[in-house]
């Protein structure tokens, strides 16, 4: 209801109470009662409504103010994330700076070490080449001191009585030899397996040897000097020693 329909009826009520005279009193009291409560009525309702108007108001201010802080709280909230951003980001940059520090480290590492490694496999090269030279001179001097040896008749003589091509035979004809008393050794000399008995310093002792081991069992005889004929010897189970001119790579079986 608005504030002019109040005023009207207030004025309404002026009217009515001025044209009441004594002699109209005692006919219309119930008119005047009822007119008061309906003004009264109004002014209550004009009241509620201004009251209202106010609750209205102050809602509206409460909300405008929850807006505000609505919108300040996405600003302050905003800027929260963009501060979290900028700190992450400065934290991801300084471990991707320290990760490409240690990187580079890593990379001073192993090229020292490739260096030192190079280093060494070229200190090992030159040892192997040393000990290759050293081993070349001492089978030359060995060479030298065989050849020196055989022409002055010195050595490792031995007396071969057979040279059959099979270690069978060879230890058969072996069994000659000791059953005459005498200690005999197979060398494989070349193709053949030579049963030989001694060793000789000189080749004439090898010969002088000789003549009692014809006379003893043996139809022939030769004689070996193993400096030059065996230089290396290696024994081999199944009895008889292996002749090489340099030493043997492998064990023998």
């Amino acid at each position: 209801m608005s504030e002019t329909t109040i005023d009207s009826a207030e004025e309404q009520s002026r009217e009515v109470e001025s044209s009441i005279t004594p002699a109209s009193v005692p006919q219309a009291p119930s008119q005047l009662t009822s007119l008061r409560i309906e003004v009264a009525r109004l002014d209550g309702y004009r009241k509620g409504l201004t009251a209202l108007v106010s609750i209205v108001g102050v809602l509206i201010t409460i909300g405008i103010a929850v807006l505000s802080w609505v919108g300040i709280s996405g600003a302050i909230q905003g800027a929260v994330e963009d501060a979290v951003k900028v700190s992450l980001e400065a934290q991801l940059g300084q471990v991707v700076r320290d990760m490409d520090s240690r990187l580079n480290q890593a990379s001073d590492v192993i090229g020292r070490a490739e260096n030192a490694a190079g280093r060494a496999e070229s200190a090992a090269a030159s040892a192997l080449d040393a000990a290759a030279t050293a081993q070349a001179a001492q089978a030359m001097a060995l060479a030298l001191a065989t050849e020196q040896s055989a022409a002055a008749g010195m050595g490792e003589w031995i007396v071969g009585f057979a040279s059959p091509t099979s270690t069978d035979a060879a230890l058969s004809q072996a069994a000659l030899g000791i059953r005459a008393g005498y200690s005999v050794s197979i060398y494989k000399i070349g193709d053949f397996y030579v049963p030989a008995i001694g060793i000789f310093p000189t080749e004439d002792e090898a010969k002088i040897a000789s003549l009692a081991i014809r006379s003893a069992f043996a139809d022939s005889t030769a004689f070996y000097n193993l400096s030059v004929s065996c230089p290396y010897r290696q024994y081999f189970e199944s009895g008889f020693y292996g002749c090489f001119s340099s030493p043997p790579a492998t064990p023998a079986p």
